[in-house]
């Protein structure tokens, strides 16, 4: 018996004495001796018999975050700290059933790491430290989801499941650290989650962009069906998509595409502006393959037209690409009847016929050239574009004329082109 009352007696001395360094660790915190207490307190839980002290976990979140808060650290340093004290707080918790100590504080401590990691997000971001701000901005969601899921509640504080500033941070700090692949993984967070207005739309573009770099066409087609339910006004989208088929270069699929998009705006003027821009190009620009296609050729007529009566009346792109447009084909149609060499029925009946679309396309052209020489006399300060087409329009109505075999009109506009070289 006496034994045993020795045993007994010495295990509550021992008790007695871890309860009072406990207390004076404590006692050192409460006088800001952070790092003897951080110290003492890893000794004190360096004992297997302690290990499972809630209090003790608690005291160690308390000293490594009052620590952390020190600039002289360094951000990493911080960083780490504030960790430490996130997973001590919840180790306390965790041996703590009745959740004494920080249901006393509120759980304050969460929501104060939550805006610390958020801070020190931003500062590492500031430093092109993009790693750190990464791992940072992740930190302050992982113990803002932490918050959520405990239900933890806060006066004059509210979180959300989505919190899109921190997601848009993670993203860009990605971008700029070269990590595309995980910036893609972060927006996409955002998009499943259905954000709209348009601080959101670089978000969906930049996943576009994306998907159609590294091929992921299932990827990107997804995205672009939900960025056309997100934003159906926003021709964003339809402009992105007919890149996309251009950059195939199958002609018959891009005209196709906008045949298909002008149904849908028919009262778009940069939709029919830039298909014809596309017809124009596969006509007469430098790699053009469709040399001569009538098909075409109305088609480009009548989407000009189109886009003529489109147009902001303070503009005329349109009018003078008709007029290109106009010219260039008459002068295809010229080339063919200087071509035909015979003098045969046949080849009379050719060129008379060629002819005859020669004239009715000039006489159209004509009328275009008037209109525009119209419009851009009307404007006193011209641009240097404006200057150039005002010379180019009259040099097609000089040529024109003449190939009527008109002098008189060709002379009116040669002195009409001679004082336009003085602008």
């Amino acid at each position: 018996m006496k034994k045993l009352t020795l045993f007994c007696l010495f295990y509550i001395i021992s008790i007695c004495l871890y309860a009072q360094k406990l207390d004076a660790i404590k006692e050192m915190y409460a006088n800001q001796q952070f790092f003897d207490a951080k110290d003492n307190i890893n000794k004190f839980l360096a004992n297997p018999k302690k290990l499972n002290d809630p209090e003790a976990w608690y005291v160690k979140g308390q000293v490594y975050h009052s620590i952390s808060l020190d600039t002289v650290n360094g951000y990493m340093q911080m960083f780490l700290l504030k960790d430490t004290a996130y997973t001590s707080f919840k180790k306390n918790q965790e041996l703590d059933s009745k959740d004494i100590l920080m249901t006393l504080e509120l759980h304050r401590s969460y929501l104060d790491l939550y805006y610390e990691y958020y801070d020190l997000g931003a500062k590492a971001y500031n430093q092109l430290d993009f790693i750190l701000a990464v791992n940072s901005f992740e930190k302050a969601i992982e113990i803002k989801d932490f918050i959520l899921k405990n239900k933890y509640k806060y006066d004059q504080t509210t979180l959300y499941e989505i919190d899109t500033p921190l997601i848009l941070n993670i993203a860009v700090s990605n971008i700029k650290a070269n990590k595309l692949e995980e910036a893609a993984k972060t927006y996409e967070k955002l998009i499943s989650a259905n954000v709209a207005g348009e601080n959101y739309k670089e978000v969906y573009l930049y996943l576009l962009e994306y998907y159609s770099k590294i091929k992921n066409q299932s990827a990107l087609q997804s995205i672009l069906t939900k960025s056309k339910k997100i934003y159906p006004e926003d021709l964003t989208w339809v402009d992105f998509e007919l890149k996309e088929i251009s950059k195939t270069g199958d002609l018959s699929k891009t005209f196709s595409k906008y045949d298909e998009i002008l149904m849908e705006y028919p009262n778009n003027f940069l939709l029919h502006y830039n298909y014809a821009v596309e017809i124009y190009n596969a006509l007469y620009g430098k790699n053009a393959s469709k040399v001569g296609d009538t098909v075409l050729f109305e088609k480009l007529s009548g989407t000009l037209k189109r886009a003529i009566v489109l147009e902001d009346k303070k503009e005329n792109s349109a009018m003078i690409l008709i007029t290109h447009h106009l010219f260039n084909a008459a002068t295809e149609i010229q080339n063919k009847i200087i071509a035909i060499k015979g003098n045969k029925p046949e080849d009379l009946k050719k060129k008379n016929k060629l002819k005859s679309t020669e004239n009715v396309i000039l006489d159209d052209c004509i009328k275009y050239c008037e209109n525009a020489i119209s419009f851009l006399e009307k404007i006193s300060k011209k641009s240097n574009i404006q200057k150039a087409n005002y010379k180019i329009v009259i040099g097609y109505l000089i040529d024109i004329y003449n190939e009527k075999n008109n002098s008189f009109k060709a002379a009116e506009y040669q002195k009409l082109s001679d004082s336009a070289e003085k602008l």
